[in-house]
């Protein structure tokens, strides 16, 4: 690692640090010190002063011990690795291939959609549109200009998407939101030092409950296959419900793609084929496109 690699990734760690709050002797809320993360992750707080500062250490002995007191996920995990080892141009934002994403989206017949790995929306298809209710105005409300698409929590938290009505209540809205959060958090923490993540951060904790959700969260002690739930129950009109098991296949649409597809359990499939009948109508008549796409702007 050259001076300009341990230098970013230096900034890298006190940025992902700061994120994180814990309660003092004193009783009150603040950012993690150097000393709550030398607590959390067994190195000294001497050292994690040198890391932070970009002085040349043992950095890549001491990374599983900084994955594990930040809970990063394994992907995350693996990323912060290279970011470690590589020269900061290496580091580029990556390219999204979005026509691929439009090919495989438009064949799909089940929900499909496509984030950033701090879930921006780059597409979805039109069996996403319509178990999830988007209609016209909240495809425009979702897009930021031409290029980017509205970040999840925003839609988890901002009621005028209705995401606690599709889980079936307030209680189970707030479950949901508190594993949706410690996933976030797992994935994008590496992200800490973006502009994007801190605009994110900063736009969410004007909606009600982000904060105290955020915080339950990052306190989780869930593990990262404990957060994946085996089904997702939606309601798609006041008496009608589908389960589906969510799977994700972002490998094949590009590293740094986060892709999840819904396929109905047997229990759900009369369902589910009433709803590819609606939509498959709707695409024949043009009132539905194929595939929504806002552009996919890479995190920087």
């Amino acid at each position: 690692m050259g001076d300009a690699g341990i230098k970013a990734f230096g900034e890298l760690i006190e940025a992902m640090r700061t994120t994180r709050s814990f309660i003092n002797s004193k009783g009150k809320k603040q950012a993690w010190t150097q000393e709550e993360l030398a607590k959390r992750s067994g190195l000294s707080k001497r050292l994690i002063g040198r890391i932070e500062r970009g002085e040349p250490a043992g950095v890549y002995d001491d990374i599983p011990a900084l994955i594990q007191a930040f809970k990063l996920g394994k992907e995350a995990g693996e990323k912060l690795y290279h970011i470690a080892y590589s020269p900061p141009e290496e580091n580029a934002p990556p390219y999204v291939d979005t026509e691929t994403i439009k090919q495989v989206f438009a064949k799909l017949t089940y929900p499909a959609s496509a984030r950033t790995f701090l879930w921006d929306f780059i597409a979805f298809n039109a069996y996403h549109y319509e178990v999830f209710n988007y209609s016209p105005e909240k495809i425009a409300a979702l897009k930021v200009g031409d290029v980017l698409g509205s970040n999840l929590l925003r839609v988890l938290f901002d009621p005028f998407f209705g995401h606690a009505f599709k889980l079936g209540g307030q209680d189970k809205w707030r479950a949901d939101i508190v594993r949706n959060l410690r996933i976030f958090q797992s994935k994008a923490t590496i992200y800490a030092n973006t502009r994007r993540f801190k605009e994110i951060v900063t736009e969410m904790e004007n909606y009600t409950y982000f904060q105290e959700l955020w915080d339950e969260a990052q306190n989780s002690n869930a593990s990262e296959s404990e957060l994946q739930l085996p089904i997702t129950r939606i309601q798609i009109s006041s008496n009608k419900f589908i389960e589906f098991v969510s799977l994700r296949m972002h490998q094949y649409l590009g590293e740094d793609v986060d892709v999840s597809v819904y396929i109905p359990v047997n229990s759900s499939e009369e369902k589910y084929h009433e709803l590819q009948a609606s939509v498959k109508n709707k695409v024949k008549n043009k009132i539905l496109d194929d595939v929504y796409f806002f552009g996919g702007q890479p995190i920087r």
